[in-house]
């Protein structure tokens, strides 16, 4: 009977007869054993069966994930590189595996639940990689588990190393604690529990390594990409500011608007606010065409024909998706910027044509209508009402909460009849609860102030 870690022959020894019968018994003399196809096809459903679990999960719970194909095949690269690092560094050590690095990046390319189920099945293989060494299985549960979750608010890259630090200890920590319940060794298990603090330091650094190469190759927005771009000091929102004032101000409170929408109805507040703020970045072209960049000076409409002027007011919209490529606006921002006015009708100057022409059923709706497509997200949809019904209350000469109540639901019944609204998911319970959070916050801003009295006895 042969026990574990036995040693049946010692390299460079003559090998005995019964040696030779134990090797062969054990089947360790079959030159093919390592190549036996039964170990091939286990292995291959092992690894199908996690892919399928992955993409039902996706299918099922996160169906923008999984109807976007760059992130499908970006999630399959992540998955092959946990794998590819558990292989080749458990060679050195299995505790040098940087098992927190890859949860880590899910969380910030998708988001924290993709990355506890996607990472928590990985652990399968990372254990079949180590041979399913408990102390490894047990440390990549756990490292799955805060890593995922650790990065879920960061604000910033230097978050992704102090992360790392923190895991380092808590890795330290459960080394020790599992690896005396396994050994009596002291120096085994802190051998082993400084390997698994390299590990963590290990996640952190390949994070920040990592991370770039698949936000520009994949174009995926993070929050610390939007957090980085909502910096004032921004060149292409210090033009804004700079060449069209009042559409950077109205921007700002349109990106408050949204934010707070955002986050009632479970969309992105941070990309929801960022967005907002480059919005109306295409009004820098033509920035006194627009109402609030005139600042009482003449308006030049009234110099041009009605037509002309709505070929203006709408080239924004790709003026606006212009500049952001040229400034390396991620995707998820231009795509508002594209939608965010749908295929709205600019009514003024439609109005204004049939009003002014000798033919008024010869003037058509769709050539006084923005280009599209309409919103197909929530932070876009949000936007679009935020952007509208922000410049409309603004608009309003003495604001009180009754008249902000009743344009606010004006400009949403009209989105939605028009269908605007249609593709961007959506509900209608969705669409009160950006009502609610609009009146909110314009009630606010708009409120009539108290008329305080003049004191009679001040100059006195």
């Amino acid at each position: 009977m042969i026990k574990k870690d036995q040693i049946i022959v010692k390299e460079g020894e003559p090998v005995a007869k019964y040696q030779i019968e134990i090797l062969k018994d054990l089947g360790l003399l079959n030159s093919n054993y390592h190549f036996e196809w039964y170990i091939y096809i286990c292995l291959s459903i092992l690894i199908l069966l996690i892919m399928f679990l992955q993409w039902f999960y996706l299918y099922k719970y996160h169906n923008n994930v999984y109807s976007d194909t760059n992130k499908l095949i970006m999630i399959n690269i992540l998955n092959c590189i946990a794998i590819l690092l558990a292989r080749s560094l458990s060679v050195i050590s299995p505790f040098l595996i940087p098992l927190a690095c890859i949860p880590m990046i899910f969380t910030l390319l998708v988001n924290y639940k993709v990355s506890l189920a996607i990472s928590a099945l990985n652990c399968v293989l990372i254990s079949r990689a180590v041979e399913f060494s408990p102390e490894i299985t047990i440390l990549a549960l756990v490292n799955v588990v805060i890593g995922a979750v650790i990065l879920k608010k960061m604000q910033q890259r230097n978050d992704i190393l102090y992360s790392s630090i923190y895991i380092s200890i808590m890795n330290v920590i459960l080394t020790f604690s599992v690896g005396f319940l396994l050994s009596n060794s002291v120096a085994d298990v802190t051998q082993k529990a400084l390997l698994a603090c390299i590990g963590s330091i290990l996640s952190g650094i390949l994070t920040i390594g990592l991370l770039p190469f698949f936000e520009s190759t994949f174009d995926v927005i993070t929050t610390i990409k939007l957090l980085e771009i909502s910096n004032p000091n921004h060149p292409l929102l210090k033009r804004l500011l700079m060449e069209a004032p009042g559409s950077y101000h109205h921007s700002i409170l349109v990106g408050n608007l949204a934010e707070i929408a955002a986050e009632e109805v479970g969309g992105n507040p941070v990309l929801a606010r960022v967005a907002s703020y480059y919005h109306d970045v295409g009004k820098i072209k033509r920035p006194y065409f627009f109402k609030e960049n005139q600042l009482g000076s003449d308006n030049p409409h009234d110099k041009i024909t009605p037509n002309l002027s709505t070929l203006i007011i709408t080239s924004h919209v790709k003026d606006g998706v212009e500049l952001a490529k040229q400034y390396k606006i991620p995707k998820a921002v231009r795509d508002i910027i594209e939608q965010h006015h749908g295929t709205s009708l600019v009514k003024y100057f439609y109005v204004t044509m049939k009003n002014s022409s000798e033919r008024p059923d010869d003037v058509k709706e769709e050539d006084f209508r923005y280009p599209g497509p309409v919103p197909e997200t929530k932070e876009g949809a949000i936007i679009m009402l935020a952007d509208a019904v922000e410049a409309a209350v603004r608009s309003i000469s003495e604001p009180t909460k009754g008249k902000i109540e009743e344009m606010v639901n004006k400009i949403i019944k009209n989105r939605l009849n028009e269908g605007q609204l249609d593709n961007c998911n959506l509900t209608l319970k969705d669409i009160n609860k950006i009502r609610k959070s609009f009146l909110k916050v314009l009630t606010g801003i708009y409120h009539q102030r108290i008329e305080y009295p003049e004191d009679k006895w001040a100059n006195k």
